[in-house]
């Protein structure tokens, strides 16, 4: 079973995974950023996501070589890549909607991109996550991510997401504590039985809400 945590910066989704797989036997996919190498500076929009769409494909060879017995927690899915694509254009006016859509539906039919299981939407208040940031110099985040209209339709974009796709939606305290009662419900939904979904409604509703 593959559990997406998807949601805007400063939520507090690595810090549940972390927290999740100190206590259940499972295999941790790191977020996108943690493969890059390098991201250059300067270059556009499409450049920098092009390089994340590429990475999806190695996050698919990383699941290959887990167990498939063992639960599976996904820092960020393609759902948060195609979340940034629609804030870009809301929040910025930047436009690469259509192209990373056309690419996205080609890597998923390709099989090159990871399908969760189950999509937890994890989010909190802006105020939290503006104070996180502000907080913690060592990520040294860009201030875009953590502009509230940024944030607004990240958020937007994946509580539509959950109309679509019934998962958790996990809010987070100031504290970035996890309550055990929410570990609890995530483990409950890894064994409801719970499987992937199909092909074309993933591709189907990627293209409404980039659209």
């Amino acid at each position: 079973m593959i559990i997406a945590f998807d949601g805007n910066v400063f939520t507090g989704k690595t810090s549940l995974i972390e927290k999740l797989h100190q206590v259940e036997k499972s295999s941790v996919i790191p977020e996108h950023s943690h493969f890059l190498v390098d991201i250059a500076t300067g270059k556009d929009a499409w450049d920098i996501q092009k390089k994340y769409l590429d990475v999806e494909r190695h996050r698919c060879e990383y699941l290959s070589n887990i167990s498939s017995e063992k639960l599976i927690l996904l820092d960020r899915s393609f759902v948060s890549m195609a979340a940034h694509v629609a804030a870009l254009n809301v929040s910025r006016g930047i436009d690469i909607r259509s192209r990373f859509l056309r690419e996205l539906v080609r890597d998923i039919r390709s099989g090159e991109v990871i399908i969760p299981g189950i999509f937890l939407f994890i989010r909190c208040d802006y105020g939290i996550i503006k104070a996180r940031a502000l907080k913690d110099f060592v990520k040294n985040t860009d201030p875009f991510y953590y502009e509230q209209k940024y944030l607004e339709v990240v958020d937007n974009f994946n509580g539509r997401w959950q109309e679509r796709f019934p998962g958790l939606i996990i809010d987070t305290d100031a504290s970035q504590s996890v309550q055990l009662g929410q570990l609890a419900l995530i483990k409950e939904w890894a064994v409801s039985g719970a499987s992937g979904y199909a092909m074309n409604d993933v591709c189907r509703h990627l293209g409404e809400l980039l659209t």
